[in-house]
């Protein structure tokens, strides 16, 4: 019985939600755990929205200046949105260290949340970081569960982190 990513229990993302960010076309959505919609960059729409369905905090792992991004302080601050950025620039911020951040901003955030970057592979990559190095998850089930939260292009830099 391995431990599964995540730790505290977290506000389910109901079949209603689910839906709805079908249909607001959020990009590579993808919810691999209770309580978390991992996403592609996000428009000013979908946030907005996603709001009203009931999440509860936002965090970007995009750089601000990064093409689509750095606009959402701003917004978020309007529109009364709980919105943090943890500035991922590439694979060398793919690290133990950024993780472990990522973990904390998680455990404190209000949930369900909404955790996203361009594409979701470095949400997805990190998350198999926190799950290995914050919550136990053995090596290969770390990476699943970064797949399952967009993991891709980076899985290799993910697998040298893990020592594979």
């Amino acid at each position: 019985a391995g431990k599964t990513p995540g730790g505290n229990h977290m506000p389910a993302i109901n079949a209603e939600m689910t839906e709805s960010i079908h249909e607001l076309g959020v990009a590579n959505a993808s919810i691999p755990m209770d309580g978390l919609l991992c996403a592609g960059q996000l428009t000013v729409e979908q946030m907005d929205a996603l709001k009203a369905l009931g999440f509860a905090s936002f965090v970007s792992l995009r750089v601000a200046t990064e093409n689509g991004a750095g606009w959402e302080e701003v917004h978020a601050a309007q529109a009364g949105i709980d919105f943090q950025r943890l500035p991922v620039a590439g694979a060398d911020d793919i690290d133990e260290s950024t993780a472990r951040t990522l973990a904390g901003m998680m455990a404190e955030a209000k949930r369900p949340m909404v955790l996203y970057c361009g594409s979701s592979n470095r949400v997805g990559a990190l998350l198999a970081l926190k799950a290995y190095h914050v919550d136990d998850v053995p090596a290969d089930d770390a990476v699943a569960f970064g797949r399952s939260a967009g993991l891709k292009g980076l899985e290799p830099k993910v697998r040298e982190e893990l020592g594979q």
